[in-house]
């Protein structure tokens, strides 16, 4: 399938998305084109913060012009790539499963003033664990590279301390100037201002003067009615109530959901939660990271609700970091292990699994198992199972041919220990079926294997299973209720040194 691409000047995207949605009564599109709008919305504040360092650098020769950095907050600065599937020869249910699973066609944008291309995709991994909330048009993480005919004398365009020194105490007037900006690529027009409040803004410097016709609708005055606010007084130490004038239609008349008129109007207002366009541009990422949550509630429909993501961790990016960090030294080829600690119910489970998505995408065999007080009597019993789960794991992950070289491999490693292996992790039948038929060697199920037996041959049976692009990932809750035999067989596992690719997790009170 050949694929096209466009450049489109924003002005006229802006058009052709309004138009799409005011003839469209389909919800999912409606959706669609909101995404679609966000996803250059971010694009926006990405090359808007490159190209704030760009224009404050000192690094640049002295043949170098900097473009003005004033001129950037205007709809007709930016460019949209989009892509569009060439399908002359398929059919018309083809062509429209086709244009559905295509829906979000955003390549990326151009930032006219500076020259600088934002180019945006989505991590391949994530589409993959994304795959069918995308195709329901829900979420996306996209990342953003941006390039410039000026980046050879930029090596800390990314670099967050330039950005806050580039930022500086304009910080907010640059999220002012964004506000506007993002009010008109949604909405479709410039906000309505009173005159009044337009000579405000133009003196505050938010639009130059010679700009303001463009910006602005002649004649408007507020469609917003006056509204009273409680504020707090931090030196007085007491709340009063004061008549906030809205100096702007707001975007909750259009329908728009609530997250988006919040955000525009914050960032109009001045308001102290975004001080820099990087407070912005994480707003706007985590719309398009769970827009189900953060973007798709419609307003006047009926009130507003919390909703939170089922199995979401919040405030927990310093624990994930690390469990992902530890992930990734593992799989390089050496075995680790970590242990969680704390309350119950302080969210320990949770946390593993919120990782244990992405582990499972990366090619890596997840097996968790909870630990009971029962289980002291029967002290294997749990990691055995774990191990058995593996076997499972294994058909599912790879096509019949790799199934086959692992069986192959199993078979010669353990030869005439086989029925000792198949004891341990009945499953293992599965995996090398020509085995399956074989007959049981007399009296095997009466022979007593001691604890270095059963180490043994789990030492060697995950040996083999585990690689560094399949690494095995052991997650044990409640380990305090573990008995010395699963104990000192996770020990033998992590102990060897002849290829064992694991890693181990375990949670405890």
């Amino acid at each position: 399938m050949k694929v096209t691409e466009s450049i489109i000047p924003l002005r006229q995207w802006i058009a052709s998305e309004q138009q799409k949605k005011n003839f469209s009564v389909d919800v999912l599109l409606k959706n669609q084109s909101l995404l679609r709008t966000t996803t250059v919305a971010y694009g926006i504040v990405e090359l808007l913060k490159r190209a704030k360092i760009v224009s404050s650098s000192d690094q640049l020769p002295s043949t170098s012009r900097t473009p003005s950095w004033e001129n950037s907050f205007s709809v007709d600065n930016f460019l949209v790539r989009t892509s569009s599937p060439s399908n002359r020869h398929e059919s018309p249910r083809a062509q429209e499963v086709s244009d559905r699973a295509s829906w979000n066609n955003i390549r990326g944008l151009t930032m006219v003033s500076h020259s600088l291309n934002a180019h945006i995709n989505e991590p391949s991994f994530l589409y993959d664990l994304l795959e069918e909330k995308v195709h329901d048009g829900m979420g996306m993480y996209l990342e953003v590279e941006v390039s410039s005919q000026l980046a050879e004398y930029h090596g800390t365009y990314y670099d967050t301390a330039a950005l806050g020194k580039a930022t500086g105490d304009s910080g907010s007037l640059d999220c002012q100037k964004l506000g506007l900006l993002l009010y008109e690529l949604y909405s479709g027009s410039s906000p309505v201002f009173s005159s009044e409040t337009k000579n405000q803004i133009i003196q505050s410097g938010i639009i130059s003067g010679k700009d303001a016709h463009q910006q602005f609708q002649e004649g408007g005055e507020p469609a917003q009615k006056d509204a009273d606010v409680v504020r707090y007084d931090k030196k007085k130490g007491k709340s009063y109530s004061t008549t906030l004038q809205r100096a702007y239609a707001s975007l909750q008349e259009s329908g728009f959901p609530s997250s988006i008129c919040t955000l525009v109007q914050n960032l109009i207002d001045g308001s102290e939660l975004y001080h820099s366009l990087e407070a912005a541009s994480e707003d706007v990422h985590l719309l398009l990271c769970d827009p189900e949550c953060y973007l798709f509630d419609q307003l006047g429909s009926m009130p507003p609700k919390l909703r939170i993501k089922e199995g979401k961790v919040f405030g927990r990016e310093a624990e994930i970091q690390g469990l992902t960090d530890a992930f990734c030294r593992v799989s390089s080829g050496k075995s680790e292990a970590l242990f969680i600690g704390g309350y119950s119910g302080s969210g320990k489970t949770v946390l593993v699994q919120s990782v244990a998505a992405r582990v499972n995408i990366a090619g890596g065999y997840v097996l968790s198992r909870k630990i009971d007080q029962m289980s002291r009597d029967r002290p294997l019993l749990e990691v055995l199972a774990a191990f058995n789960d593996l076997c499972l794991l294994v058909r599912e992950k790879h096509p019949a041919g790799e199934v086959a070289s692992i069986a192959s491999k199993l078979l010669l490693e353990f030869e005439n220990d086989f029925s000792m292996l198949e004891r341990l992790v009945p499953n293992i039948g599965g995996l090398c079926p020509s085995r399956e038929s074989a007959p049981r060697e007399p009296g095997i199920d009466q022979v007593v294997m001691n604890s270095h037996s059963v180490n043994y041959v789990l030492q060697r049976f995950v040996r083999i299973i585990s690689s560094k692009k399949n690494p095995v990932v052991l997650f044990l809750d409640d380990l305090q209720w573990a008995g010395s035999p699963a104990l000192d067989l996770i020990y033998a596992i992590l102990s060897d040194t002849r290829g064992s690719v694991v890693f181990f997790v375990g949670s405890y009170r």
